[in-house]
């Protein structure tokens, strides 16, 4: 029996990269990232909000090591529009380097001007994570649905290790799925049921 306290939607046990990341039938991250290789490391992961697009960077994030990358790694976050000292990094960057933007439809026009010219004459890759296609190629799209939502709530509270029994009691199928139907956004819906949980515990 484990701690009944626990929630399982809490953010230690759902924040990208504690969750393995769930692809479609024969694929894995090491073929993605094959995929992405073919593309001469360019490349986009597009998707709505919270559709998991920075859970699967954070889950390709250790073969990307193993394919000897050297990441340039940037989060943006509250309408930033430019990448911080850019310039200063971008001089180390070289044919192994791979950069990343999660977030990158915030950039202005001229950040994403600056980002191609330094990716190009540094010979470095590039992957963002977009809501629309972009002028990169599409290396992933992320398609949510209330099946993958459930998928991804079970991973949870299997991580968490939260007892069988309790979990049944606490969190059924249709629980889930109309946490899901508020916006179609799995993280937000992660969100709602970590809500639900605390409630049925009280």
């Amino acid at each position: 029996m484990n701690d009944p306290s626990i929630n399982p939607f809490a953010t230690r046990y759902t924040r990208p990269g504690e969750l393995p990341y769930l692809l479609p039938d024969g694929l894995t991250i090491a073929k993605l990232v094959d995929r992405l290789k073919q593309q001469h490391w360019r490349g986009a992961i597009v998707g709505p909000h919270g559709s998991g697009k920075s859970s699967l960077l954070a889950a390709c994030r250790e073969e990307f090591l193993k394919r000897e990358r050297i990441l340039s790694e940037y989060s943006l976050h509250n309408h930033e529009r430019t990448l911080a000292n850019l310039f200063t990094n971008a001089r180390s960057w070289n044919d192994r380097t791979l950069v990343i933007v999660d977030g990158y439809e915030q950039l202005s026009w001229r950040s994403t001007l600056q980002l191609a010219f330094l990716v190009r004459i540094r010979r470095a890759g590039l992957v963002v994570t977009v809501h629309a296609p972009t002028n990169l190629p599409t290396w992933y799209e992320t398609v949510p649905s209330a099946e993958l939502a459930e998928q991804v709530a079970k991973l949870a509270i299997h991580r968490a290790l939260v007892d069988p029994q309790a979990t049944q009691e606490k969190l059924d199928r249709e629980t889930i799925h109309a946490a899901y139907h508020g916006d179609g956004n799995i993280r937000e819906t992660l969100f709602r049921l970590y809500d639900i949980w605390r409630a049925k515990q009280s």
